[in-house]
């Protein structure tokens, strides 16, 4: 069986970097948006003139964010009052 590459750095050791890993979402609808944020989004002049350009969608679209994240958090709340009320009257195998 062949062996697999190791990764490859293009920066040395003694550099600052983060390393990170994407993964990408199994639609390729959104690959393009992705690569576009990868490639110009260093770019400052790039990124204002972009958000300039996009600003009420962009705002619209952290609104609904917000919203489903908050949504969210009510459902792991619920859950978790759900489990901790069933560990107080659920008999313990042990007792």
């Amino acid at each position: 069986m062949p062996k697999k590459p190791g990764t490859q750095y293009v920066i040395s050791r003694s550099e600052q970097s983060i390393f990170t890993e994407i993964y990408f979402p199994k639609r390729s609808a959104y690959y393009g948006t992705i690569f576009d944020a990868l490639r110009f989004g260093y770019d400052v002049e790039y990124v204002k003139e972009y958000m300039g350009v996009n600003i009420e969608p962009l705002l619209e679209e952290a609104k609904e964010t917000e919203k489903a994240l908050l949504k969210q958090m009510e459902e792991l709340k619920k859950t978790n009052e759900t489990v901790e009320n069933f560990e107080e009257k659920a008999p313990s195998m042990y007792t």
